[in-house]
């Protein structure tokens, strides 16, 4: 069978993009100080890797909260898709990073050629569609090395919008899987499903619209358009019951606070505001102007009316979700379809749609100038290449609660099989700020008192929150922990006891002032490795529960 010469190009292309997505690690890779630990290329990338080794080393089911590993204790997000990367790639033995890594290659290749299959859907040809996914990955290249949100659940999002036009096209089975699809966003991530349901909303006011207009062989789409909605709800249903059960725990409204969420109807951000406002008021005029002209590219102005109405959603529930940006790889495809439109067809009216959209772009574009920081090799990225002796010896002892300074501990939860004490991750999880503070406090104690330096460190236990409400939460939140540590360090041995701490891991290298003899329990020499030590407790009294 001849292959069409855009096979080629789509598969030669999503190809260079897999190579390209490994230049950074494998240039770090090659340095000489390289000893085996994957670096960290984006921003998050431990509250990632937690929540995949905790899938990947045997409990999916507690993915949603991989720090502490208590099963009492419910994350406030699903973590479906860590849940699910870890079951499939259980039988590898990798651990997350190395999973990740390979996915780097795996998603954004997908990314790439469904971002060119939905484009083609909105009206564009082949080529104008091949051009407006290749502007989305370079303006993305820095965040297409977020594993999980964005770049898997845009391509889910993606993936099920283009079902959902395929079936209505007549691809009956594609649009009961893009249904389904949709349904299962709801257990992904909060920007994704939301913005998939307004989507899908506006599509159904547009057919609607119009068949009301006397275009009625749309009312068989209305009715089709329901059925897939009906079959979307019903693969929902599980990840919708476990939203609403989190949402009575008695600490949710802690969670929700501290992710920064806060009453209000103002605009997150004026400049999102005033450049998406402009490409609506562009592209409305040019379909009241030309109705006809433009009506086969209906899919690009209900995107962009979608991306006008996640930006604003605030005037309708009257909450603010902190940021606008974690839609950003959908408002990106949104503004990209309207640049394409603008440049596609000559209207006075898309010449204020051009001029939004090139602003937006180009600052998403300016943003992104740090993808040229994955490719230096400094000396911080280097910074837990010690630790590659160490792993080995944690694989071999069985799940138990490790206690070590702040900035390991996160390492250990998204690099091996055991527990930790804290991490800046668990905000989002169902625990009360003061037991937060408490963990926090358990992993400073080991310091000198006056190494604690707690008013000047950026992170503590909400910093969204304090992002977001501004210097009183951020006041309330260092004399919290302030005073939550004086309690932690009147009595270490007992919240040492309280937290199931079996062993001690000294990070000589990073923090040669941290010493476990402060935590005043009785420890036992088990190893040491260059720039790291290994202890454990050994009385008793203080043996924590091993799992």
């Amino acid at each position: 069978m001849v292959r069409s010469p855009w096979f080629w190009l789509l598969l030669g292309t999503a190809f260079s993009i897999a190579f390209l997505m490994q230049v950074p690690q494998l240039l770090h890779m090659s340095d000489l100080r390289y000893q085996g630990v994957l670096v960290h290329l984006n921003s998050d990338e431990y509250a990632y890797l937690a929540r995949v080794e905790e899938a990947l080393t045997g409990r999916p089911e507690q993915a949603a909260e991989a720090i502490i590993g208590d099963p009492s204790v419910p994350g406030a997000q699903s973590a479906f898709l860590e849940r699910f990367y870890g079951t499939l790639f259980q039988w590898t033995g990798w651990r997350a990073a190395t999973l990740l890594q390979v996915m780097d290659s795996v998603v954004p290749p997908l990314l790439f050629l469904a971002v060119w299959i939905f484009l083609f859907l909105s009206g564009f040809t082949r080529f104008q569609a091949f051009l407006g996914a290749l502007l989305f990955v370079f303006l993305s290249l820095y965040n297409l090395n977020r594993p999980l949100y964005q770049r898997a659940s845009t391509l889910l999002t993606l993936l099920s919008m283009s079902g959902l036009l395929l079936g209505l096209k007549g691809h009956r089975w594609t649009g009961i899987a893009g249904a389904i699809l949709l349904g299962t966003l709801v257990g992904t991530y909060f920007w994704s499903w939301t913005y998939a349901l307004v989507w899908c909303g506006l599509l159904f006011a547009w057919f609607l619209l119009r068949s009301l207009r006397g275009e009625a062989s749309l009312r068989r789409l209305l009715i089709l358009l329901c059925g897939f909605g009906a079959i979307a709800l019903v693969a929902a249903l599980p990840f919708l019951v476990e939203l609403w059960r989190v949402a009575q725990h008695p600490l949710y409204d802690q969670a929700a606070q501290r992710s920064g969420m806060h009453p209000g109807r103002l605009p997150e951000s004026w400049g999102y505001t005033g450049a998406f406002l402009l490409m609506f008021l562009g592209l409305s005029g040019a379909f009241l102007a030309k109705p006809q002209e433009l009506k086969r590219f209906g899919i690009v102005f209900i995107t962009l009316a979608a991306s006008v109405i996640v930006i604003h959603q605030q005037l309708i529930h009257g909450v603010v979700f902190n940021y606008v940006s974690h839609s950003l790889f959908l408002l990106e495809i949104s503004a990209i379809g309207v640049l394409l439109l603008s440049c596609s067809l000559r209207s006075r009216w898309l010449l204020f749609s051009l001029v939004g959209a090139v602003v937006y772009l180009a600052a998403i574009g300016y943003d992104g100038r740090h993808v040229f920081d994955q490719f230096r090799r400094d000396a911080g990225s280097y910074s837990e290449q010690h630790f590659a002796s160490l792993l080995p010896v944690l694989d071999k002892l069985p799940r138990s609660t490790i206690l070590s300074d702040p900035q390991t501990e996160m390492f250990l939860a998204g690099s091996t099989h055991h527990d930790v004490v804290t991490s800046l991750y668990l905000k989002n999880v169902l625990l009360s700020n003061e037991e937060l503070a408490q963990r926090l406090c358990l992993a400073l104690v080991p310091l000198p008192e006056e190494e604690w330096n707690i008013a000047q460190r950026e992170y503590l236990i909400h910093p969204d929150a304090s992002a977001a409400f501004g210097s009183s939460v951020r006041d309330q939140e260092v004399a919290l922990v302030t005073s939550v540590c004086a309690q932690v360090q009147a009595d270490v041995p007992d919240w040492v006891s309280r937290f199931g701490v079996a062993y001690i891991l000294w990070d000589e290298e990073r923090q040669p002032a941290w010493d476990p003899l402060r935590l005043r329990v009785p420890l036992t020499f088990m190893e040491r490795g260059e720039g790291w030590s290994l202890w454990s407790i050994h009385d008793a009294g203080f043996q924590a529960r091993t799992r």
